[in-house]
Order: C-alpha cells, then sequence, then structure tokens
C-alpha cells in the first residue's frame, strides 16, 4: 500500500480533530488525494425549522476530463462523499469518487406503522 501526505487534502497541516464541525465558505472545493467526509447540518442547527448547511443538491466535476454530474438527495438529511485517491497504487488511473445521501449522523428510525421516504436523482453529462 502507498501512504499518501498527512492531511486531508495532501497538503499537510493538522489533522482535524475528530467531532469538530467546520464550515466550508468556499463554492468550489477541490479535492486532492483520499477524501471521505459526510456534508450535513450542525446537530445545533437540526434544531431549527429550517437549515441549510448540507444542499440538497450538488454538483461534482472531474477536472481533467471535463465531465460532471449532480446529486441531488429527497428525504435524506446528510450527503457523503468519499474515494480512495492515491492511498492504493492498485488503481491507478481508474480512480474513482462515491457520492450518495445518507443518514449518518441522525439515523432515520420508522416505526411499525409508519412511512418514510427517500431518493436521489444522479444527473450525468453522459446520459
Amino acid at each position: 500500500m502507498k501512504r499518501e501526505e498527512s492531511g486531508w487534502f495532501g497538503g499537510g497541516g493538522e489533522e482535524p480533530r475528530q467531532g469538530a464541525w467546520t464550515v466550508e465558505e468556499n463554492l468550489y472545493t477541490i479535492l486532492k488525494k483520499k477524501v471521505s467526509r459526510v456534508y450535513a447540518a450542525p446537530p445545533e442547527e437540526r434544531k431549527k425549522r429550517i437549515y441549510s448547511t448540507a444542499p440538497s443538491k450538488f454538483t461534482t466535476i472531474d477536472q481533467s476530463s471535463g465531465l460532471g454530474f449532480r446529486l441531488v438527495r429527497m428525504g435524506f438529511e446528510d450527503m457523503y462523499l468519499s474515494s480512495p485517491g492515491g492511498l492504493y497504487e492498485k488503481f491507478g488511473n481508474d480512480y474513482f469518487l462515491c457520492t450518495g445521501p445518507a443518514s449518518i449522523l441522525v439515523p432515520v428510525v420508522v416505526g411499525p406503522g409508519e412511512e418514510w421516504r427517500g431518493a436521489q436523482v444522479i444527473e450525468h453529462d453522459n446520459l
């Protein structure tokens, strides 16, 4: 296994503390190397009637190919983004990005006789 540079984006720096919430101010984030993150509303904000931290729709663009896809979530509170990046040499140029809606931080509990609906829509430039 090939190790990568320290830091979330391979640029060094301190590792984020476990359980610490951060807010990204940039509209665009360039992901380098391995990344794994959850986009969600912090617990205090979840108590509000309306919050806007985790977007209901976001776009991912591969800079080398110029292709992108959009993910739309419905019924899910969170979304995740994950990639093995440079951690595994075996992937070589066959890298991939895993993304989708989720209820990670606050699981959805459906009781007997209750209903819950969730969906995701993936819009791809080639479709």
